[in-house]
């Protein structure tokens, strides 16, 4: 009998505590203003931090939440947040950030081509030991540093603003780098695994951005109403890129290429006025469900644990967010979370930040 008794009060002192962890968490989570639509239901998101693992081999990726890579225009830098926090005011929401100095190596002519950053991957490079971050300025700099270290490993200057406007960014598996280049309308394959500055180019009307999917074994990139699927090789002392496939994406001037983790066969491809879910099996082109779909999505991608991740200028909003960015029409100081189906959830601001891309950052591929 006294077992008995003994295990029923031990019972009731764990119901008693699941209650009050329950109203903990409860208490905890955080809401955001919606600054898209106001009449969206929004989701609660826990108040804590994700798992992470950035330093580590080919396998890292994060478990849940992923922290946020985004590019700054306003204070000219590349920067990785917190996908638990949304007020990024907070000096514990930034993880992160990076842009070209000439105590990282960088000569004062590099520094000086560092001005719109566009883009950033950070990749596993097996033949250089870890993990490195490839990044792009509007300005003409393509730039390869040591993450988390930030100390130079290539650079090269793609051209002025005015006749290039470097878009996007990928850092292959094997340490070369490839560039998207709206107004020059090509993209480029650069042998930087060995050091060198031999590329390979090839014409895409309005290139904005590339990805490379190491399933397929073939790079992305979208430009105009385009998505072209290319072959690289990169074992010759100059790159060879080949034109695979030619998709024409349903509406014009693609913006935007994601990766869909969990989906190695998906694609998120943003043009003008859309957002489209592409089936890399089927060759086909779906609208994105619910408010996915909208129009001037400068980045979008997901997360492992389902979370879609996107930004969109703040003066495309209905009604104009508070505290929006000062800068550019095509920047905003919001970084926006929504369910898979296109539900909003939470959004992560910065008081004066001027983002052009927020997106998970994952050192996987797809």
């Amino acid at each position: 009998m006294k077992n008995q008794h003994f295990e029923t009060f031990l019972r009731s002192v764990a119901i008693v505590l699941m209650f009050f962890i329950a109203l903990f968490t409860g208490s905890c989570s955080k809401d955001t203003q919606n600054n898209e639509v106001s009449n969206e239901q929004q989701t609660e998101i826990p108040n804590k931090k994700g798992t992470t693992t950035e330093t580590a081999a080919v396998t890292s990726t994060c478990t849940s939440g992923c922290w946020i890579g985004a590019v700054n225009q306003a204070s000219q830098q590349v920067e990785l947040y917190d996908r638990w926090i949304t007020n990024w005011d907070d000096p514990s929401a930034l993880h992160w950030s990076w842009k070209p100095t000439t105590a990282l190596g960088f000569t004062s002519t590099e520094v000086s081509q560092w001005y719109n950053p566009n883009d950033f991957k950070i990749r596993y490079v097996s033949a250089w030991g870890g993990n490195y971050i490839a990044a792009a300025a509007g300005g003409g700099l393509v730039a390869i540093s040591a993450y988390p270290s930030g100390v130079k490993k290539w650079a090269a200057f793609v051209g002025s603003s005015s006749t290039t406007n470097l878009h996007g960014i990928e850092l292959l598996p094997d340490g070369c780098v490839a560039v998207a280049v709206s107004t020059g309308d090509f993209i480029r394959v650069y042998k930087s695994s060995t050091g060198a500055a031999t590329s390979a180019t090839a014409t895409l009307n309005d290139a904005h951005q590339v990805l490379w999917d190491p399933q397929y074994d073939c790079l992305w990139a979208v430009g105009a109403n385009m998505l072209q699927k290319y072959a690289v090789n990169t074992t010759g002392a100059t790159p060879v890129l080949t034109l695979l496939t030619t998709y024409t994406i349903p509406t014009s001037w693609a913006h935007a290429l994601g990766a869909m983790y969990g989906d190695t066969d998906k694609l998120y491809v943003a043009s003008n006025t859309n957002v489209y879910v592409f089936d890399k099996l089927a060759g086909t082109f779906t609208p994105a469900p619910g408010n996915l779909n909208m129009s001037h999505v400068k980045a979008i991608s997901n997360n492992p644990a389902g979370v879609v991740i996107r930004t969109r200028p703040d003066g495309d909003k209905v009604p104009i967010p508070a505290s929006p960015s000062p800068g550019a029409s095509w920047t905003t100081s919001y970084v926006d979370y929504y369910t898979p189906t296109g539900t909003y959830v939470a959004s992560g601001h910065k008081t004066g930040a001027s983002f052009y891309r927020g997106f998970v950052y994952n050192t996987l591929y797809q």
